[in-house]
């Protein structure tokens, strides 16, 4: 760490480590006479015997006084847990801890004769509702993301609309609407006039026996039918917009 000397003969200091159940080390040590005061500051560490992105990092440091002593703590932010305990209810997701859901967009296709058709999302929390401009119409081939927070106990839904044809509400339009978590079946559905089928947008979490999810235990995928109501109709394909949500436990949760 920084520090600030009086004049007089260089400072020497002694410094204890350790590591905590979490694996938090923290760096003690004893300030000699010389020194008036103590800064933030950053310390690099690198792994031995690694090599590659993430081999070294820099990690931000303070120092609080304790008498004589002080004690240098990592302020880095903790990773966060999996919530990985959550129910599915009819096309909500219900986590049993207070949470963080971070969605990512896995690909939207709806065309009507002029070409594609827009699709906006919107995220609804316990009854809430949670939008973002960026997801007006994500029918673009382009990435999206956005995050929410939430109680234990809070419902967590997707309302997908589009101009002129179906919005669908994941919490009460079950028939347009399929989720999906790890173990469940793969959807064999065809895509709607030479579009991709409902499989190709979930292939990343595709187990190697091709017939099973694969997520993370903490993930859950949406699929959403725009096109048509008709289940027997060859446009009722299921990824009219594909969304994956990843659950993180929050200890502060929502308002």
């Amino acid at each position: 760490a920084r520090h600030r000397r009086r004049e007089g003969p260089p400072a020497r200091r002694a410094a204890d480590c350790g590591a905590d159940e979490s694996g938090r080390a923290s760096f003690t040590y004893t300030a000699p006479d010389d020194v008036t005061e103590i800064e933030g500051d950053t310390v690099t560490v690198t792994l031995d015997g690694a090599s590659g992105p993430g081999a070294t990092v820099t990690i931000p440091l303070e120092v609080r006084g304790m008498g004589e002593s002080y004690e240098v703590r990592n302020t880095t932010a903790s990773t966060p847990e999996p919530e990985d305990d959550f129910d599915i209810d009819d096309g909500e997701v219900v986590p049993s801890d207070a949470f963080t859901g971070d969605f990512e967009l896995l690909g939207s296709a709806i065309t009507d004769g002029r070409g594609p058709v827009p699709v906006s999302v919107t995220f609804v929390v316990d009854g809430e509702q949670h939008h973002s401009a960026d997801w007006d119409d994500v029918n673009d081939r382009r990435s999206h993301s956005f995050s929410v927070v939430g109680d234990a106990g809070d419902s967590l839904a997707i309302i997908a609309a589009t101009d002129g044809y179906v919005t669908a509400d994941s919490s009460v339009d079950h028939r347009q609407v399929a989720v999906l978590r790890d173990g469940d079946r793969v959807p064999r559905i065809r895509g709607y006039n030479g579009q991709d089928d409902a499989a190709e947008f979930v292939a990343p979490y595709i187990s190697d026996d091709g017939k099973t999810m694969e997520l993370d235990s903490n993930q859950a995928i949406f699929l959403f039918e725009l096109g048509t109501t008709d289940t027997h109709s060859p446009a009722f394909d299921m990824q009219d917009v594909v969304i994956l949500v990843t659950l993180w436990e929050d200890g502060e949760g929502g308002d």
